[in-house]
């Protein structure tokens, strides 16, 4: 069996407003710029670039950016 294995790097902004959803990767979060808003069923976090995140597959998270 063959796996895949790739890392995909993109740059996106957030809305004010939360939005909801769920991947089937993983997913590594760093703020290059003000601060970002990230909730799960376990916790709440503000991410500024001091810090990354890391989400597991399948794990639904809000996020949003008020700034």
């Amino acid at each position: 069996m063959q796996h895949l294995h790739q890392v995909i790097c993109e740059k996106r902004t957030y809305t004010k407003e939360f939005q909801s959803h769920q991947h089937d990767f993983g997913q590594f979060l760093f703020p290059l710029q003000g601060t970002l808003d990230i909730q799960t069923d376990w916790q709440a976090v503000n991410l500024n670039s001091d810090y990354c995140f890391y989400l597991p597959p399948n794990c639904d998270h809000l996020y949003r950016s008020v700034d």
